[in-house]
């Protein structure tokens, strides 16, 4: 069993699928499958009898879905060498799924591998942790995520230090029908924030509140100009977006700023009422901006 854990966007999945290929493949060309042979393109298609992959429904992955796996998990391989199970967004069991995997763990089925794949391992039990192999991913290079979006033919937009590593994120910031206005709202709301005028920041909140993707977007947005501010207030020059207000800042203003965002896009990620969290977060942001 492994556990591979990172950022979102930066090729679990992917190699994943990778890896259910190379172990299954007819063929392989040294350590990577063919992705001709049969076995590969059934697990591409998703639709080999041995590869099993599971999701949330909804916000998590519940027991029934667990207890399905578990049936599967024990038959013998109707084709394969190794039966292979992904379990996607494995920091989203609920308690009791865990536990049934956990069974699992505790008495492996022979030839089967497990993969579960997740952002943060620190919420999955250690029980959990204890019988997996960690394999972590790391954010992706400046040059690889450019390399992403030319074989997309996506023309870079926004700076890629921006994505966070993720390429995900830079594809989604560089998609110019959606993203094209987003410098002109970031810079709108920070006037906001600066004139601490309640309405439209509590407006704004509310419009963000409908629109999950985008909301994420603005707060990785907000947290750039806020590093940007914060390497400024010591001597360096090296702006991911352009300035967009001429307010002095100090550096504990700076980094309260991104310890609210960070509180926020967590609060969001475990899927909390996205209004009230932004409230919350625009009004704390007020008082750091009031000038």
């Amino acid at each position: 069993a492994y556990i591979f854990y990172g950022p979102d966007g930066v090729g679990k999945n992917k190699a994943a699928l990778l890896f259910a290929q190379a172990i299954n493949c007819i063929a392989p060309e040294g350590n990577l499958p063919c992705g001709k042979c049969l076995a590969c393109r059934k697990i591409s298609a998703k639709n080999h009898p041995d590869f099993i992959r599971i999701e949330p429904e909804g916000n998590t992955i519940k027991i029934s879905q667990m207890r399905s796996m578990q049936e599967k998990a024990y038959l013998r391989c109707y084709e394969a060498k190794y039966k292979v199970i992904i379990i996607d967004g494995a920091e989203r069991m609920t308690p009791e799924a865990a536990n049934s995997l956990l069974h699992i763990l505790e008495e492996p089925p022979e030839r089967t591998v497990l993969v579960l794949i997740a952002a943060d391992t620190g919420q999955l039990p250690l029980t959990i942790l204890s019988r997996c192999q960690p394999i972590p991913f790391m954010p992706l290079g400046e040059d690889v995520l450019k390399e992403i979006l030319q074989t997309k033919s996506v023309q870079v937009i926004f700076p890629l230090g921006l994505a966070n590593g993720s390429a995900a994120k830079a594809l989604e910031m560089n998609d110019t029908e959606g993203i094209s206005g987003i410098n002109d709202e970031v810079q709108k709301l920070l006037a906001d924030l600066q004139e601490g005028r309640y309405a439209p920041l509590l407006a704004k909140a509310e419009e963000l509140g409908k629109n999950k993707e985008h909301t994420e977007l603005i707060l990785d947005m907000l947290s750039a100009y806020y590093r940007d501010k914060l390497v400024n207030c010591h001597g360096v020059q090296n702006n991911l977006l352009d300035t967009l207000t001429d307010k002095d800042y100090r550096i504990e203003e700076c980094c309260n700023a991104l310890e609210q965002l960070r509180l926020a896009a967590r609060q969001i990620q475990r899927n909390a009422n996205v209004r009230l969290v932004l409230e919350v977060l625009l009004l704390k942001l007020k008082d750091i901006e009031k000038v």
